[in-house]
Order: C-alpha cells, then structure tokens, then sequence
C-alpha cells in the first residue's frame, strides 16, 4: 500500500505543477484525482486563484467522488453468499 501511495502523491503534481511536467506525465497527473485537490489548495495560497478555476477543480473532484460512489454501490449490491465462499476455500 506505501507503494501505491508513493506513486499517487508523485504523480500528483504535489511537487512540481503539472504545466511544466512533460507531456507524458501530464496526461497522468490529470487522471490523478489528487492533482485537482492539490492544484485547489495551492492556487488559493499562491494567489492566482479565480472563481471559473475553482469551480472546475471542485467540478472535478465531485464527479470524481461520485463515480467512485457509484462503482462502489454497485460492487456491494451484488448478492455475495459468504458460505459458499468459506466452503470452496
């Protein structure tokens, strides 16, 4: 789990902006979900911060939010016999 930590906080424009990454690494920092929460809370401290791009940080961070709801309602609505599972074990 550290592993895949470390990636995620590396990859996700905590260190560096994501505008002066090369273009392979931007691509993946933009699919990173941390990008967008760390590019809202530095824009604000670094006062470049505007109305139009804090709506589209926290635009993406709520439709990030709920697709991962959503995938997980779906994978626990599923109909899981756990006694069947403890016996093929």
């Amino acid at each position: 789990i550290s592993f895949v930590s470390t990636l995620v906080l590396t990859l996700g424009a905590s260190f560096v902006p994501v505008d002066s990454l090369p273009h392979g690494l931007e691509v993946v920092a933009r699919l990173n979900p941390f990008t967008y929460v760390i590019d809202g809370v530095r824009a604000p401290l670094l006062g470049d911060s505007t109305l139009l791009r804090s709506l589209h940080e926290l635009g993406v961070i709520a439709a990030l939010c709920c697709a991962v709801w959503l995938a997980a309602r779906a994978l626990t609505r599923r109909n899981v016999d756990l006694s069947q599972v403890s016996r093929n074990l």
